[in-house]
């Protein structure tokens, strides 16, 4: 439970013990009935661990036909996202290697949203842009930020800068600071180093 939620539950093993009391206040069910409802769930644990083991023979038909990538030196991101954004990105020249235009191109970006003197502080991010880029970009930003201390760092400031939607938030600014660091691995083909942090 907690891997597949992210380790977003302060408590996992609680609440696994809170869902299977529920479960079994819940459903009373005849000897028949469970011997039928665990065979479904029987099957459909087969299905899952039947779509887990395509999904890592795929990554690793990728590994084997992508050569290690600049990317790949990101803490979290492994070849399928490096592969992904690449693919979706294309060339750079295209954008004149400015991380803007990427940015642009993904979607991240917000649209301004005012009347007169007021501004809102609560803008839609654009539905414009490639739909895939920015998932690939947000999905890798949840993992950067798991590993690398200056995004991690970044994350939590952002998410505490605001009262609605924390994490959505501040996992799209974090995806948005990403697209510098793609392009500018993308541009020098220099791999990834962690920035030192001076000591107080």
């Amino acid at each position: 439970m907690d891997v597949k939620g992210k380790r977003r539950f302060p408590n996992p093993e609680e609440n696994a013990r809170k869902l299977q009391q529920v479960a079994q206040a819940a459903y009373q069910l005849s000897d028949e009935w469970t011997a039928v409802i665990h065979d479904l769930i029987s099957l459909n644990l087969r299905h899952i661990a039947c779509l887990e083991n395509l999904i890592d023979r795929v990554e690793t038909a990728i590994t084997q036909q992508m050569d290690p990538h600049t990317l790949e030196t990101i803490p979290g991101i492994g070849p399928v996202f490096a592969v992904g954004i690449i693919a979706e990105i294309g060339d750079l020249a295209h954008f004149e290697y400015q991380e803007a235009r990427v940015a642009g191109y993904a979607g991240l970006r917000w649209p301004r949203s005012q009347s007169d003197a007021f501004e809102a502080d609560d803008r839609r991010m654009s539905r414009f842009g490639n739909h895939f880029l920015r998932y690939y970009f947000c999905e890798a930003a949840q993992l950067v930020r798991l590993q690398a201390p200056d995004y991690r760092d970044y994350y939590n400031r952002k998410y505490k800068e605001v009262r609605k939607h924390q994490h959505k938030r501040a996992i799209v600014l974090t995806a948005r600071k990403l697209v510098r660091l793609v392009v500018c691995l993308l541009t020098t083909n220099e791999p990834y180093r962690l920035r030192q942090v001076p000591k107080a």
